[in-house]
């Protein structure tokens, strides 16, 4: 994870600070919780709901202390970690951020989940100009370098390329590529015709004129023989 998307400056709650206190600050933000830290140490994540809870059920008084009360389990993510595996943990969480900690345990801060899909958006090289292609392939008998092989000796670069289980079929899957080529509609054809089907290409979807013109092209060469 970049270190830049870490927010240092999301206040927090200290065990000193009284319920009160700890309620006045969650709803003058308004989130739903926030890490406990003592000591530069994370030590839970109190909870909006679970202060009204114990205030409800006369667990504690608004001028106790937040230590009197039982926190929420702190989950949390480190700064050695890559954004790819620390999405999945928002699913952990009923909140909208993760603290972070350093190999030493202390508290850096927070990410936020939308920080952490912008990093991955220049993993993947979303914004980078390019055509997406997406190949419906069977799981098994498939050999991913053959396919690469193919589009690079067809003046074509991978930019990016994932990989998921077909929705349709269960014994195939979906591969999507970024690709960086001057003739999109040439490069599919050709794959098509080795045997990768392609369920979706953005090339078809940009300007009808230029697969007309690449038509026209093969349609000369045929000529030409």
């Amino acid at each position: 994870m970049d270190k830049r998307v870490v927010h240092k400056n999301i206040p927090v709650i200290s065990l000193e600070n009284t319920i009160r206190e700890s309620l006045d600050i969650l709803k003058q933000l308004r989130v739903d919780g926030l890490p406990v830290v003592q000591d530069e140490k994370l030590v839970g994540i109190i909870l909006t709901s679970d202060i009204e809870f114990h205030l409800q059920e006369g667990n504690c008084k608004p001028e106790d202390k937040v230590s009197s009360i039982d926190l929420e389990k702190p989950y949390f993510t480190r700064l050695d970690i890559h954004a790819y595996e620390i999405l999945k943990n928002f699913d952990n969480v009923p909140y909208c951020y993760l603290p972070v900690l350093d190999s030493n345990d202390r508290y850096l801060g927070v990410v936020y989940k939308e920080d952490l899909v912008d990093e991955l958006s220049d993993v993947f090289r979303v914004l980078e100009e390019g055509s997406v292609m997406e190949f419906e392939v069977p799981v098994e008998q498939f050999r991913l370098s053959e396919m690469i092989k193919v589009i690079e000796q067809n003046d074509a670069q991978v930019l990016s390329m994932t990989s998921r289980p077909s929705k349709k079929t269960p014994s195939a899957q979906i591969v999507t590529c970024k690709l960086q080529t001057q003739e999109p509609f040439r490069l599919q054809h050709t794959l098509e015709r080795l045997g990768y089907p392609v369920v979706y290409s953005s090339a078809n979807t940009v300007n009808f004129l230029d697969d007309v013109s690449f038509k026209a092209q093969e349609f000369m060469k045929y000529l030409e023989i």
